[in-house]
């Protein structure tokens, strides 16, 4: 039985399936509920029992490549705070359609906690609903969480991809989940513009419906996006953006569709193109 039978809800949720678990006071008991979206927005109205997560807490925030993991003792106060714990469920969203918590879903992935759920639409798509929101603060008894790295494979290095350059297309695939421009290396956010050698744009909304609240598009899309990319099942998919966040949400998708080799490069941009010596393509 896979981890996920054992989970009392599966990876990607609807907006009324997270009601209908509230409503179950059995189930209610498992679930930690995570809002990454703005303080402001939090504030606003979130989903009853929501507990705000500032999403600066994933990253270690510091130049030149911000998006990298924080260290571990900042990882497991934050956990801590949440109240995690082996049995719990976590259900993440936020108010972009799901970089930030795609992110989250990662960062448990390295931890080696694989109870959780991503809630399709986040905060649009429950709203759209007309589902109850809340404006009252939520927090948990801080549970002592020690975080540990029990899952390390889907964490790729500056120096992994360097050594795999040569297997690009073959068996290796950059996804660059940012924009075209700053694929192209029209738009420079770091010291040099342009992209990995022989990396695959495919931009992070490209996988969102916008006409229905950013919800992800259907599988059968999405595995279709991907292929026509040559991003297949049978390669080591490697996503990245800027600061790894955009591809938070990139990482969730290839673990949604099945992809069995996953991994997530937090340096990102901001590294690669911050490094003299790192290779770069531009059109």
């Amino acid at each position: 039985m896979t981890a996920e039978q054992n989970n009392p809800l599966p990876l990607v949720i609807e907006a009324q399936q997270l009601q209908d678990a509230l409503n179950t006071p059995a189930l209610r008991k498992q679930l930690i509920v995570l809002d990454l979206s703005t303080q402001e927005l939090f504030e606003l109205g979130h989903i009853p029992d929501a507990i705000f997560v500032n999403h600066k807490r994933l990253t270690c925030a510091q130049p030149p490549a911000p998006g990298k993991l924080p260290s571990l003792e900042q990882l497991s106060d934050l956990m801590s705070s949440i109240g995690l714990q082996d049995d719990k469920h976590v259900v993440v969203y936020d108010h972009e359609g799901g970089p930030w918590a795609g992110r989250f879903i990662w960062t448990l992935d390295l931890l080696g906690h694989n109870k959780y759920s991503f809630l399709n639409g986040g905060r649009d798509a429950w709203i759209a609903e007309k589902l109850d929101l809340s404006n009252q603060p939520s927090s948990a008894t801080p549970s002592g969480y020690q975080a540990e790295i029990k899952n390390p494979e889907v964490l790729a290095s500056k120096e992994e991809i360097l050594a795999a350059l040569d297997q690009i297309p073959e068996s290796v695939a950059i996804w660059d989940a940012r924009s075209a421009d700053e694929h192209s290396g029209a738009k420079v956010l770091a010291a040099r513009g342009g992209h990995i050698p022989g990396a695959t744009h495919l931009e992070w909304t490209d996988t969102l419906n916008k006409n229905e609240f950013s919800k992800l598009h259907p599988t059968e899309t999405l595995t279709q996006l991907l292929e026509n990319k040559g991003l297949t099942k049978d390669k080591t998919i490697i996503s990245h953006c800027q600061t790894h966040r955009r591809s938070g949400l990139t990482y969730l998708v290839a673990k949604y569709l099945g992809y069995p080799v996953n991994k997530a490069y937090d340096g990102s941009w901001s590294e690669w193109g911050n490094d003299p010596d790192t290779p770069v393509e531009t059109d």
